[in-house]
């Protein structure tokens, strides 16, 4: 049984838009509301970073320093870097 989505040809050619197809979609209208799940996913590279390298086990800020760092070198690293939420900005501050 057909629907609107779907165009009919084959079955099963119906394809549900891509993750950052839906991130752009929803960050040209609901940029704000995007932004707590941004700084979450700053605070779990802050986390996997105290992982990662032992002389920051127990430094909440230095990995923040460090991912502050690696975001200006590399600013288009990881999406929402891109749309201007990273680490090194006012909006990580007190985030978690």
């Amino acid at each position: 049984m057909p629907t609107a989505d779907h165009s009919g040809d084959q079955p099963g050619s119906f394809k549900p838009p891509r993750r950052s197809q839906r991130r752009n979609q929803l960050s040209s209208h609901y940029k704000s509301m995007l932004y707590p799940t941004f700084r979450h996913l700053n605070e779990i590279l802050v986390r996997w970073a105290m992982r990662k390298y032992k002389r920051l086990r127990f430094h909440t800020g230095r990995a923040r320093k460090l991912l502050a760092g690696i975001a200006r070198r590399e600013p288009a690293l990881f999406a929402h870097w891109k749309l201007g939420v990273r680490p090194d900005s006012w909006r990580m501050v007190g985030a978690g």
